[in-house]
């Protein structure tokens, strides 16, 4: 029975043979370092289980002025990892 499952983003155990963080930065036109700097200035409140994941996920997308659809698209490739 599976009682456990982690889901990282963060990169500490995401696999090396595709840099998601890159896929995302470039599907949404922007720089790894912009996405970087918006995520890890919110990462924190996930990590103290004040917001989950997919909030944390949501308010990045929504300071770099991410559209629904791209949102939506970015969970997918997320997912797909």
């Amino acid at each position: 029975m599976i009682s456990t499952i982690v889901f990282d983003y963060g990169g500490v155990i995401e696999k090396k043979d595709r840099d998601l963080i890159q896929d995302i930065a470039e599907y949404l036109n922007i720089t790894k370092e912009k996405w970087n700097e918006v995520y890890y200035t919110l990462n924190h409140l996930c990590n103290t289980g004040g917001k989950s994941g997919n909030e944390v996920l949501c308010m990045t997308a929504e300071k770099i002025g991410v559209s629904e659809e791209q949102l939506l698209n970015i969970k997918k490739m997320i997912m797909e990892s």
